[in-house]
This record gives structure tokens, sequence and C-alpha cells, in this order.
């Protein structure tokens, strides 16, 4: 997602069920991505002085070490940004947005059981 010429999105969005939860590999499996990924937008005049996010969004929850592991990527990380959000934060911010079609998938497909 390009923000006008200032910054860069990129997020990585896993469905799961509710029981499902974010395990640590795959967040360390998203962290070997985020490396790729930077390294290819750096190569671009177009997108290396522009603002970088890594995003982790899921709709169900981390594990406790896999949340522990992201928020210390979060703290570290000083050359671009990292943040995630859970099945709880994306409620928030699909009620907020008032993104309707979007709180409709999520009642309908991602439901708390």
């Amino acid at each position: 997602c390009l923000v006008g010429e200032k910054e860069i999105r990129i997020i990585e969005c896993k469905g799961n069920n509710s029981k499902q939860t974010i395990e640590l590999s795959t967040i360390k499996e998203w962290e070997m991505k985020i490396n790729i990924i930077r390294k290819w937008l750096l190569e671009i005049k177009d997108f290396r002085n522009r603002n970088h996010f890594f995003e982790f969004w899921t709709t169900s929850l981390f594990k406790p070490d896999a949340l522990e592991y992201i928020n210390k990527m979060k703290a570290q990380t000083k050359k671009f940004n990292v943040d995630f959000k859970d099945h709880d934060s994306l409620i928030i911010l699909v009620k907020e947005e008032k993104l309707s079609s979007i709180q409709k998938i999520l009642d309908e497909h991602f439901a708390e059981d």
C-alpha cells in the first residue's frame, strides 16, 4: 500500500479461526520475508527514501512466545516500522474506520466461537 510519496505499508495477513494461534515459527518466517522485501525496496530509487511499515495482521491470537518476539522486533527495529494486529485489534480498527464490508467478513468467517 503506497501512501502518497511518504510511506509504503506492507501487511502480512493470516485469516485463522479463533482456535488457531500464530506460532513463533510463523513470525520468524515473516521476519525473513521482511528482510527480502526491505532489500528490494532499498534498491528502487522511488521507494528507498519512503518510510517503510511492515505489519502482521491476524484474525486470531499470537502464542505468548510469538507475541514476545514480535514486540521485541517492534521495539528494536529503528530503520523501518514493525507493528501487528490480532483479532481484537482488527475488530477495533474495522469499527473505528467504519469498514462494514470487512466487518461482515470477519463476523461470517472469523467470529470467536
